[in-house]
Order: C-alpha cells, then structure tokens, then sequence
C-alpha cells in the first residue's frame, strides 16, 4: 500500500471513529437520564424483571449476532478485493440465511421463553402476566434485528460510519422520550415501556434496511439464486464463532439468571443498572474499534498481514485507553456518582459496577488480538477455548452464590472468566495472527499501564483532601481526565518522534 493510500485509509478510520463517538457520547448523556426516569416509574422489581427477560432474549438471539460477525468479515473481505458482483452475491446468501434464521429463532423462543418464564425465575405472582408480555414483544423485535443484519453490515464494509450514528441517535431519541414519556404512563407500566421499545427498535431496523436498499445496489436483489458454496462458507464461519458468544452469553447472561435465583427479582435491579453502566461506558471505547474492525480486515483481505497487526494493536490500545478514560473516575467515585444519578440506587448496585468495568478492562486489552484473529479466519480452536472460558462463570457464579456470596457473586465470575479469556487471546493471537505477546506488551500493555496508573493516583487525591460529593466527584474527574490525557499526549508525541517506531 502506498503513502498517499495509507494516509487516505488514517483519515477516514479517524473521521469514522469521531462521528461514531459523538454519535456514543450522546447516547451516553441521554441515556444516563433515561435510565433514572426508567427505575423510577419502574420501581426495583419491574426494572430487574425487564432485565433479567432481555437476558433470556440474549440466549436466542446471539444466533444472529454469530452469523452477523461472519457476514461482516466476509463482506469486508469482498470489499477488500473490490469485486462488486461478489459482494452482491453474499448478500443474498445472507439474506436468504438470515430471514429463515429469523423466523425460526422466533418460532423456537415463544414456547422455551414462556416456559422459563414460568418455571425457572423467580416472578411475583402478580407480575406473571407483564412478564410474559413483555417476553412476547420482545420477540418482535428479535425478528426485525436478526434479519436486517445483512442490511446493517453493509454499512460497516463500506465504512459508512455517518450514517449509522444517524440511525444510532434516531433511536436513542425516540429512547429517551420513551424514559420521559413513561414517567406519567398510565396502567401498566412494564407492559407499556416494552410495547414502546419494541416500536423504537423495530422501527428503526426497518429504517435500516430501507436506506440500505437505496444505497447499496449489491443488496438489491435479496432473494436471487444463492451460491450454497457461499451460504456454507457463511455457515461454517458461524460454526466457528459460534462457541465465543455462546460462551459470552452463558456467562454474562446467564449470570442474571443466577442472581434472579439466588437473590429474587429486586437484586436484577443491580444487575441491569450494572449492565446499563458498563453498556454506556463501553459503548465510546467501541465506537473506535468499530471504526478500525473493516480496515483491519480489509488490509488482510490485500494480503497486507504487517498492517492488519499493526492497525489490531492500535486498535486495542485506542479502546483500552477510551474505556479507562470514563472508567478510571466513575470506578473512584462509583457510590456516589450512583446515589446522585439513580437517587436510589438498588442495594449492592456499585459493587457489581466496579466489578464489571474491571472485566470489561481486560476484554479491551486483548481487543486487537480479536480483531487480528477474526480477519485472518483461523478461529475455530480459538473461538472453542474463549467460549469454554466464559461459559465457565455461569457454574461459578452458582457457586459462590451457592456458598454464601452476595449479589456480587455472578459479576466477580464474570470478571474471573475474563481474566482466562484474555490469557486464550495473546495466546492465540501469537500462534495464529502474527501478533507476538511481546509486540503486545509493547505496543498495548505498558502504555496503557503508564497512563492509567498516573491517572488513577492522580484521581485518590480529592479522595484523600475532600468530603464525599458532587464536588469531590467533579474534582475526582478533572484530575483523573488531565493527568490521563496528558500523559497520553507525551506518550504519543514520543512515539512519533521515535525512528524505530513500525
């Protein structure tokens, strides 16, 4: 690839990773807003039911995000290559595999959720009715999700960040007025907030696909004669990343199950404030990486193999340091950002936060070994260790909580599979994409250790000099932000001066 061409490639990366992150930022602020007038109208038990009935949606519907990543890598590829009419046919294989997958995850999650519903939560008597509704709506929108992914990651092969994030605020808009609206919602509530979101994600996802259909020509034709030598190679793909998020599933999710079981429908408040946390926070660090996923893939579709690592750790790093940037200070002051946030928070809320920005720390860390090791394709083993290892926490979290934990206890499972998890990464991503542990290290770990490390020494000097509150949050924050990004700032303009720099 020449200069002119890299140069081309780094400014459109930097333009999609800035219009995603507004875009990450806004739902950040809206959100924050909207998740204390949801547990306010909500009250504790509604809001941990509605959580804990998304993460059974999760169970069934991680099939379509699974055959997602494939479509996306096989597209990119396309992409990469440059070859119109072969993007146009794994379209229509994607779209032929996508919307039988559709209707049958739809068919098989009616009776399996009702039963789980019924017989494996713990449900007040009197919220046996809402749940299940809330559990059917919500098959709706398993439906339109599930098959507009091909729609969907078009826009991502094609880098055509824009107009995702405006999708993206569409639907945090129409979220947010759904939080307003619901404060002074008459009958019942839960019933009504699910009926509404079911609308904002549905609608939005036909959006999704009608925008596509008009820009993209290659997905014009979605039902035209399908290649089955590409729908295997869709499948097979699956086939191998499918253990990794059905790991991730049984582990994170499975985990509010646990805690429903152990701890009643009150204790999935802290769960789902938890998960609303670590979503938002997470959510600006993958905005980035979400930017560099298709150029990575489509540098190793070019044969490029030195800029898909080179482009896979920056990547990581970049997401790492993004997530820690908001991270850092919300977990120094987590007990009070929540009591000023929620007003009430649920007992036991801050502790599972902290925990769950910790694990989702180090997933972040070994992000460019996942990006390196999806683009190059050899993921079945890897995909089979990373899945056993996070699928580890749902029998550990049993466990602990079996053993006399607290609410904490599926969250610190979690954490504790992570930790595995990223070992399988840098061990992977050695043996089978070119990127060393040394490389790594150098180029990930220690710049990330240096300047979270200042930060956060920086960020226990209000903690040590202030009374607890609003001010000493705010403090917290500026110190923590400045020395974080200073350091950063020296850190970068030294890696541009040095000679030896890749």
């Amino acid at each position: 690839m020449d200069e002119t061409s890299r140069t081309a490639g780094g400014r459109r990366i930097a333009a999609n990773a800035a219009v995603t992150y507004a875009r990450s930022l806004v739902a950040l602020v809206l959100g924050l807003f909207s998740a204390r007038w949801v547990l306010a109208a909500l009250g504790h038990v509604d809001f941990g039911l509605y959580a804990v009935v998304g993460s059974l949606m999760a169970f069934v519907s991680f099939f379509g995000g699974v055959l997602g990543v494939s479509v996306a890598r096989h597209y990119a590829f396309s992409v990469g290559g440059g070859d119109r009419s072969d993007l146009a046919a794994w379209c229509a294989a994607a779209c032929r595999i996508h919307t039988v997958l559709a209707l049958a995850l739809t068919l098989i999650a009616w009776p399996l959720g009702e039963w789980c519903v019924r017989y494996v939560l713990v449900v007040p008597p009197a919220r046996f009715g809402a749940c299940l509704w809330t559990f059917h709506l919500s098959l709706v929108t398993l439906f339109v999700t599930v098959a507009a992914v091909p729609f969907n990651a078009l826009y991502v092969a094609y880098q055509r960040f824009g107009k995702l994030a405006i999708f993206g605020l569409a639907q945090t808009a129409v979220m947010f007025c759904g939080a307003w609206w619901l404060r002074s919602a008459s009958g019942d509530r839960l019933i009504s907030y699910a009926g509404y979101m079911t609308l904002a994600f549905s609608g939005v996802g036909v959006a999704q696909i009608v925008g596509a259909l008009v820009e993209f020509p290659v997905c014009r034709r979605p039902f035209a004669a399908v290649d089955g030598q590409r729908v295997r190679s869709l499948l097979s793909f699956a086939g191998g990343t499918v253990f990794g998020p059905g790991g991730w599933i049984i582990g994170a999710h499975g985990g509010a199950v646990v805690t429903n079981r152990f701890f009643g429908a009150a204790a999935n408040a802290a769960y789902g404030v938890s998960q609303q946390v670590q979503f938002h926070t997470e959510a600006l660090a993958n905005a980035l990486v979400g930017a560099f996923e298709p150029a990575v893939t489509a540098h190793e579709g070019a044969g490029e193999r030195t800029l898909t690592v080179r482009l896979a750790c920056r990547a990581g790093l970049f997401g790492a340091l993004l997530l820690a940037l908001f991270a850092l200070p919300l977990a120094l002051e987590l007990p009070i950002v929540l009591s000023l946030w929620l007003e009430k928070p649920p007992a036991g809320a801050a502790l599972v936060c902290t925990i769950m920005l910790g694990a989702a720390m180090l997933n972040k860390l070994t992000m460019g070994q996942q990006l390196a090791l999806n683009a190059c394709g050899k993921i079945a083993g890897w995909q089979v260790c990373v899945g056993a290892g996070q699928a580890s926490a749902l029998p550990l979290a049993a466990a602990i909580a079996w053993c006399g934990g607290n609410v904490g206890s599926a969250a610190s499972a979690y954490a504790v599979a992570m930790a595995v998890c990223s070992a399988v990464n840098v061990w992977f991503g050695r043996r089978q994409a070119d990127l060393g542990a040394g490389t790594w290290l150098r180029a990930v770990v220690v710049p990330f250790a240096v300047v979270t490390g200042l930060a956060a020494l920086a960020g226990l000097v209000p903690r040590l000099s202030m009374a607890p509150g609003f001010l000493r949050v705010c403090a917290t924050s500026a110190a923590t932000s400045l020395v974080f990004m200073g350091t950063a700032g020296v850190w970068w303009r030294l890696r541009r001066a040095s000679p030896s720099r890749s």
